[in-house]
C-alpha cells in the first residue's frame, strides 16, 4: 500500500471580509495544506457560499459576524475524504467533523477560544467530541490559552486564564491528547502570537491522541501573515519599452510606406491595418517577456522575504528588541503588497477569461470524472442463483432487467379497476378510530389496512411532532406497474404545486386521495401495499394559510416508520420505534412540550379574555370600544 503524506495547517487570519485579502489568503494556502483551518474569518452565514465558490471545493464553516470570531475548515480539491457527521457552533467557536481519511475515522476539531477564563467553553468541546466515538482525535486552532509561561511567552507580567488552562489539562487527560509540536521540540522556544507591549506567546496548538503519534513526520511554526495594508507599485520601465517598440515600427514604416511584401503566389502592399497589427504583435511580444522576468523577480523576491522574516522571528526570541520589530513588520508589509499585486492580477485574468469563454468545465472536473471512472462500473455481479458474471455487455443487460422490473408484479394484489372501490368511504378495510391510553396526549386516528391476501401485515407509522396539523399520503410500489407510476408521480407533484398556490381548503384533502390528517402530538398507522419501498408525501398549512410541502414522495423501507419533528423535517425512527430518530433523540419529549404549550396558551388567552371582560364591566366601556 502506497503511503501518501497529509499536510493540516492552521492561521489566525483576523478578518476575511475584504475580497482581496481573503483571495490572498486562499491562494497563499491551497497549494501548501491538504486541510487548512482558518481561524477569526469574521464570516457571516449570508457570506458562506461566496466564500465556498471562491475556494472552490468543499468548505465548512462556523459563521457569527462580520466583525468577530468566525471558523472554517477548507480541503483542497484533489484531497479526498468522506465526512459522516458534523457539530457546528452558531456562535462562531468551533467545527467538529467526524471523517475517514486514507481508511482512518477520526474526529478533527477546529476551535477558537475565547479570550476570557471561561473553562465551560472546553468542558463543552469535550462532550462534542466525545460524542462521535472516535478514538483517533485532532484538535487544533487558536485555544488562547499558554500552556507552559516558561516556555510559551515571552515579557508577560501575569499567567492569564488559569481555570481554562486547568481544564485544558484536564480534557488532554481524558481524550488521551498530546501537544505534538512541543513533543517535537521539547526545549526550543517559538511563539505564534506578538502583541503590544513585545509580549509574545504560544496560543495556537496541534492536539493529537497518542494512537496517531506515529504518523506525524513534522510539525512547524510558520510566518505569520497578518498585515492589512498594501500600497501600489508603478510598471514604468515596462511602459517606456512599449512606446520604444511601437516608435520602432513607425519609423520604419514611415520610412518607405510603399515597400511590397512578394510571396509564391500574392502580392501584399503594406497598408495601415498592417501597421496596426504588427504594432499589436510587438507589444504583444515585450509583455509576454516583461510579465515572464516579472514573474521570476517576484517569486525570487518572496522566498527572500520570507527567509529574512524567519531570521528575524529567530533574533526576536533571543532579543526582542524594538528595532527588529520594525524590521520584521517591514519585511511583512513588502511581503503583503507582493502577494496583493498577485491576486489582483488573479482577479483580473479570471473576468477576462470569463468574458471571452464564458461558463465551460473546468479541467479540475473533467480530470475528476476520469479519475472515478472506474469506481462508477460494476466489475462482478452475482445474480440469484449465486453465479458470477464479469461480461460488461452480460452485467449492463442484467442492470436493464433489474430496473426494468423494479416496480412491475407479475401477480399485483391491487388492479386498478379496484381502486375507487377500496377507497370508498365505507370499505371494510378502514377501521373505527382505535384510542389510546386516557391521559395519553398520543392518539392514533385510524388505520387504512392494504395488501390484501398478502398474509402479512407491514405497517408504516407517521408520529407529527410538528407545531401544525400535518396531511399525509402513503403509497407502496405495488399500486403501480413502472409506466403508471411515473405517471402518478407526475400527478402528485402537479397537484402539490397547484396546492401551494391557493388558500387551504380541507375540502381538497379527503380519503378518496389517500391523504390522512394528523393534528400534533397523533400517530397514524398505514398498510401500505408495497414488496420493498413505501412513497409518503406530506404537506401542511402554514401561518399564512397556504400549503406547504414537508416532502414529496419520501422514500423509505417497508415496515419502516417516520416523525416529523418541530423543526418540519421528516427523519425515519429507529428500528421499530414511533418517536425515537436514528440519532437516538426521542422527539415524545417535544411533543409533550409542544401539547404543554399550546395548552397553556390557551389558558391564557381565555384568561385574557375574562379578564378585559370584567375591566369592561367595572368601569360600563362599551364592546365595541377597542381593548388596545
Amino acid at each position: 500500500m502506497s503511503t501518501i503524506t497529509i499536510t493540516i495547517g492552521s492561521v489566525n487570519c483576523r478578518g476575511l471580509s475584504e475580497t482581496v485579502k481573503r483571495i490572498d489568503i486562499f491562494t497563499k494556502y491551497k497549494d501548501l495544506y491538504d486541510i487548512i483551518i482558518l481561524i477569526d474569518t469574521h464570516s457571516t452565514s449570508e457570506k458562506e457560499k461566496q466564500w465556498l465558490h471562491e475556494w472552490g471545493y468543499v468548505e465548512k464553516f462556523s459563521s457569527f459576524s462580520s466583525k468577530s470570531r468566525g471558523v472554517a475548515v477548507l480541503f483542497r480539491n484533489t484531497f479526498e475524504f468522506k465526512i459522516h457527521g458534523e457539530t457546528i457552533d452558531l456562535s462562531g467557536n468551533f467545527v467538529i467533523l467526524d471523517i475517514t481519511i486514507q481508511d482512518y475515522r477520526i474526529t478533527l476539531a477546529a476551535i477558537y477560544g475565547p479570550n476570557n477564563d471561561e473553562p465551560a467553553f472546553f468542558d463543552n468541546i469535550k462532550n462534542k467530541i466525545s460524542h462521535f466515538g472516535n478514538s483517533s482525535i485532532v484538535v487544533v486552532g487558536d485555544w488562547n490559552v499558554v500552556q507552559d509561561y516558561e516556555m510559551d511567552t515571552l515579557y508577560y507580567r501575569n499567567e492569564n486564564n488559569p481555570q481554562s488552562k486547568a481544564k485544558i489539562h484536564e480534557v488532554m487527560h481524558d481524550l488521551d491528547l498530546l501537544d505534538i509540536w512541543r513533543l517535537q521540540h521539547p526545549f526550543e522556544k517559538r511563539y505564534s502570537w506578538r502583541g503590544p507591549n513585545r509580549k509574545q506567546s504560544r496560543l495556537d496548538y496541534f492536539m493529537i491522541t497518542s494512537d496517531i503519534e506515529a504518523f506525524v513526520i513534522s510539525s512547524d511554526i510558520g510566518i505569520s501573515y497578518r498585515s492589512d495594508h498594501s500600497h501600489l507599485l508603478k510598471e514604468t520601465e515596462f511602459i517606456e519599452k512599449v512606446k520604444g517598440d511601437i516608435k520602432t515600427v513607425i519609423e520604419e514604416y514611415e520610412s518607405d510606406p510603399s515597400i511590397d511584401i512578394e510571396t509564391e503566389d500574392k502580392q501584399f502592399n503594406i497598408s495601415y491595418q498592417l501597421l496596426w497589427d504588427m504594432i499589436k504583435l510587438k507589444v504583444r511580444g515585450s509583455a509576454i517577456s516583461f510579465s515572464s522576468f516579472r514573474k521570476k523577480e517576484q517569486n525570487n523576491k518572496e522566498k527572500e522575504l520570507l527567509y529574512k522574516i524567519s531570521l528575524l522571528d529567530k533574533k526576536l526570541i533571543e532579543n526582542n528588541l524594538p528595532s527588529v520589530q520594525q524590521e520584521r513588520e517591514g519585511l511583512e508589509l513588502e511581503l503583503k503588497v507582493i502577494r496583493e499585486k498577485n491576486v489582483k492580477g488573479i482577479i483580473t485574468r479570471a473576468k477576462a477569461r470569463w468574458q471571452v469563454e464564458g461558463e465551460k468545465g473546468s479541467n479540475y472536473f473533467c480530470n475528476l470524472e476520469k479519475k472515478h471512472y472506474t469506481e462508477k462500473n460494476i466489475p462482478k455481479l452475482i445474480l440469484e442463483d449465486e453465479s458470477e458474471i464479469t461480461d460488461p455487455c452480460i452485467i449492463r443487460n442484467e442492470q436493464k432487467q433489474f430496473y426494468k422490473k423494479l416496480y412491475t408484479s407479475s401477480n399485483p394484489l391491487l388492479l386498478e379497476t379496484h381502486r375507487s372501490t377500496f377507497l370508498q368511504h365505507d370499505n371494510p378495510f378502514i377501521t373505527k378510530p382505535i384510542e389510546e391510553e386516557e391521559g395519553s396526549p398520543v392518539k392514533t386516528l385510524f388505520k387504512i389496512q392494504r395488501g390484501m391476501g398478502s398474509g402479512v401485515s407491514k405497517s408504516t407509522s407517521v408520529a407529527n411532532a410538528f407545531l401544525h396539523d400535518i396531511y399525509v399520503k402513503c403509497e407502496g410500489d405495488l399500486n403501480f406497474n413502472s409506466e403508471e407510476w411515473t405517471k402518478y408521480s407526475l400527478e402528485v407533484n402537479n397537484t402539490l404545486v397547484a396546492f401551494t398556490k391557493q388558500k387551504v381548503n380541507e375540502s381538497d384533502i379527503d380519503l378518496k386521495s389517500s391523504y390522512m390528517k394528523i393534528s400534533p402530538g397523533n400517530i397514524q398507522e398505514f398498510y401500505p401495499n408495497c414488496s420493498k419501498r413505501v412513497y409518503l408525501t406530506i404537506i401542511h398549512p402554514d401561518e399564512n394559510n397556504f400549503w406547504k410541502i414537508l416532502c414529496c414522495m419520501y422514500e423509505i423501507p417497508e415496515n419502516q416508520n417516520v416523525v416529523v419533528v418541530h423543526s418540519g423535517s421528516v427523519k425515519v425512527t429507529k428500528g421499530h420505534s414511533l418517536w425515537v430518530d436514528k440519532e437516538g433523540y426521542n422527539h415524545k419529549n417535544d411533543v409533550t412540550k409542544l401539547l404543554n404549550y399550546q395548552n397553556e396558551v390557551k389558558e391564557l388567552k381565555e384568561q385574557h379574555k375574562r379578564e378585559i371582560s370584567e375591566i369592561r364591566k367595572k368601569h360600563g366601556v362599551p364592546k365595541s370600544f377597542p381593548s388596545s
